[in-house]
């Protein structure tokens, strides 16, 4: 099989972490299939190729430009391949060869309004509809996001194959780094509940800062660390008045979060929707016991080593932190879960899936 992998978005964070695994997972297995990765001139610099048999191939078209849907297509077909393999489902409209897609999750669809404007909920609509027809297999994070394709797209379950997330090969508790001196009086002096991923609507955190200042008013000592900056929340934070409280973590290394996780007292995701929610994986891998909404796929990625609570109830989420604070046996119980759930998570199972569907969509497609 000559396989291409769209790698032009390896530099991002979610997909570009899903592009990353995948890559280093298929290097591990597999040596004799030919693997051609588009990517961008600047990515290729730091990228390290995992075998003889992958290619690199310079790419210039950016993902959602005119390029993509013009001169990526032609630049694909160059290259002889049995399928590509495009990690998102915005991809070009044209092009002959056969295509796998991996569709994380519905979001725009079931919540639009979460969309910058109508047009863009109706091309990605546009868009969504019309890779589900061209790709020869669907790929998705979880179950719930193949339901959801499902009950929005009405396709049937044998198009649609469930691989799970996983983490990455350097994700090691033997490996975390302290935390810098710059950070360290801060964090290891203090109770902190953790926050990780993007500030967009959908991630709900206005109600995580609600309940937590209510929660440190009964508890002084506590605080709550976010990654990213804080330019969104900085009016709420300050009605709140907890600001000497609230940590914003900014762009922080790999190893740097790892040591941020392992000290945390637990992470909190209180998301509208999640295709999957890689964080709280990451936090169980750690020991870390997750606190998450009943929303999407969260549920389903923790089990029963997280604690879950009713999406935007506030209340409950509260007194699900409390608990966490004052049970010491939960959370040494759910600790235990956490690294026994997480490690059911691997990333060579689901390189092994990703090239079975290869595999079936090159030999046993029947169109």
């Amino acid at each position: 099989m000559r396989i291409g992998i769209d790698s032009r978005m390896i530099s991002m964070t979610g997909i570009g972490t899903y592009l990353r695994n995948l890559i280093d997972g298929i290097g591990e297995l597999d040596k004799e299939n030919e693997f051609v990765l588009f990517m961008h001139p600047s990515d290729i610099e730091n990228f390290k190729s995992p075998g003889t048999n992958f290619k690199v191939v310079p790419s210039k078209s950016s993902p959602y430009s005119v390029s993509e849907q013009i001169l990526f297509p032609k630049l694909v077909s160059n290259f002889g391949l049995d399928l590509i393999h495009y990690p998102h489902y915005f991809q070009p409209f044209f092009g002959v060869t056969p295509v796998v897609v991996t569709i994380h999750d519905m979001i725009h669809q079931i919540f639009p309004h979460f969309c910058p404007s109508y047009l863009h909920w109706k091309i990605s609509w546009l868009m969504i509809k019309r890779v589900v027809k061209k790709s020869r297999i669907i790929l998705t994070v979880s179950q719930n996001s193949a339901q959801d394709i499902n009950e929005r797209l009405h396709i049937g379950d044998e198009k649609v194959r469930v691989i799970y997330n996983s983490l990455p090969k350097n994700w090691e508790r033997n490996k975390i780094k302290e935390i810098p001196v710059k950070l360290k009086d801060f964090l290891t002096e203090r109770t902190y509940f953790l926050y990780v991923g993007n500030h967009k609507l959908h991630k709900n955190i206005p109600l995580l800062l609600q309940a937590f200042s209510n929660l440190r008013k009964m508890n002084k000592q506590i605080c709550l660390v976010l990654t990213g900056e804080n330019k969104r929340f900085k009016k709420l934070i300050s009605s709140l008045s907890i600001e000497s409280s609230v940590y914003f973590l900014g762009k922080i290394d790999l190893d740097v979060l790892q040591a941020i996780y392992s000290n945390a007292h637990a992470l909190v995701l209180p998301s509208l929707y999640e295709g999957f929610g890689l964080p709280a994986l990451e936090a169980m891998s750690l020991g870390i016991p997750p606190i998450v909404s009943d929303a999407g796929s969260l549920p389903e990625v923790v089990g029963d080593a997280g604690i879950v609570f009713p999406v935007s109830d506030m209340q409950v989420l509260e007194n699900q932190m409390l608990r966490l604070l004052e049970d010491v046996k939960l959370r040494e119980e759910l600790s235990k879960k956490c690294l026994e759930r997480a490690a059911s998570f691997s990333i060579l199972e689901s390189a092994s899936q990703t090239l079975s569907a290869y595999k079936d969509a090159i030999e046993n497609y029947r169109g």
